[in-house]
């Protein structure tokens, strides 16, 4: 991170844990961005279930403290109560150690079952045990590749296990093992309080972390459309010139993009055409794939990608990279 520091680079991290030992991951990154000199950007800031949301208040004291001391923190967030990752994320970290070939097997061997088990009874001072700080029933499988297990998309852990007649740890073991480990998930565990103190920051931005596969979060299709509904025409949480710089100019400054993120001479023409009376999101966890209202046009370095009748088919964009 020296490294990074010396190029007025950026250190971009998920934290090691979002539930139990929040506040701990949050001293962590700070830590190495202080200690490195590179400016920290935290990935989906959020606290995972219910008996985590309250260390969110800390957290956000903290970053407070780091910004008087001189330290640079940003985050990213967004706009929905529900996160999308690979099933793995269930199981114990241990499991992992030696490598996803090992690991496939080793979930149907009945020993090593067991302790996973055994540690499913274990506590979140311990580990990030989703069994207790979501439970299976807010842990639904989105995505598989076996055609045979399409049925399983849209359920919870809960439901498929019962329908299986299975405990729910023996019905992902058997899932990810069969599927070599390709499974995503939606996990609901978010608070709206402490989502709207997350996003309300200063030093907050959107970020949808959409991942595409079988029936996706909603938040692939929806996130900026339902920011610019909700917190900005619905709950006025932001003026319309505020909500637009969090989506826009601000994220541009933080990745160090000096000519995007604005209308302004010398600037590329990115641009979104949409009516702040009518902006929205559609997808839903049912219909995720639905596309947002209210947006009558994109434009990608000034060409035009998305019309009233949808794509285009231009493809005029490019990487973007760091000015120097």
């Amino acid at each position: 991170n020296r490294e990074v520091a010396a190029f007025d680079g950026i250190f971009v991290v998920h934290q090691r844990d979002e539930g139990y030992h929040l506040s701990r991951s949050f001293d962590e990154v700070c830590s190495i961005s202080r200690r490195s000199g590179a400016r920290l950007h935290v990935s989906h800031l959020q606290a995972y279930g219910k008996v985590n949301w309250p260390i969110m208040d800390e957290v956000l004291e903290k970053a407070e403290r780091f910004l008087d001391e001189g330290g640079e923190v940003t985050w990213d967030r967004y706009p929905y109560l529900a996160g999308c990752t690979t099933l793995t994320a269930v199981l114990p970290t241990w499991t992992f150690n030696e490598g996803t070939g090992a690991l496939i097997e080793n979930l149907v061997n009945p020993a090593y079952r067991k302790k996973i088990h055994d540690e499913f009874t274990k506590g979140l001072d311990v580990w990030h045990n989703r069994q207790i700080s979501v439970g299976w029933e807010n842990i639904v499988v989105t995505a598989v590749h076996l055609e045979k297990n399409r049925w399983m998309e849209g359920l919870s852990c809960r439901a498929l296990a019962e329908r299986q007649g299975k405990n729910p740890i023996d019905a992902v073991c058997d899932l990810l093992s069969e599927e070599k480990l390709a499974v995503t998930m939606i996990s609901f565990y978010g608070s709206e309080d402490v989502l709207r103190k997350v996003l309300s920051h200063r030093r907050a931005t959107v970020g949808s972390d959409g991942i595409y596969g079988g029936r996706p979060h909603p938040r692939l299709y929806g996130s900026y459309p339902r920011f610019l509904r909700q917190y900005v025409r619905e709950e006025r949480v932001f003026s319309l010139q505020e909500g637009v710089r969090k989506l826009t100019s601000f994220p541009a400054r933080i990745l160090g993009i000096s000519d995007r993120g604005r209308i302004a001479e010398g600037c590329w023409g990115d641009l979104v055409l949409f009516d702040p009376a009518r902006i929205a999101d559609r997808a839903t966890y049912e219909e995720p794939e639905l596309p947002p209202e209210g947006i009558s046009g994109v434009f990608v370095n000034g060409v035009r990608v998305v019309d009233e009748h949808g794509a285009t088919g231009a493809l005029p964009g490019r990487v973007l990279r760091k000015k120097k």
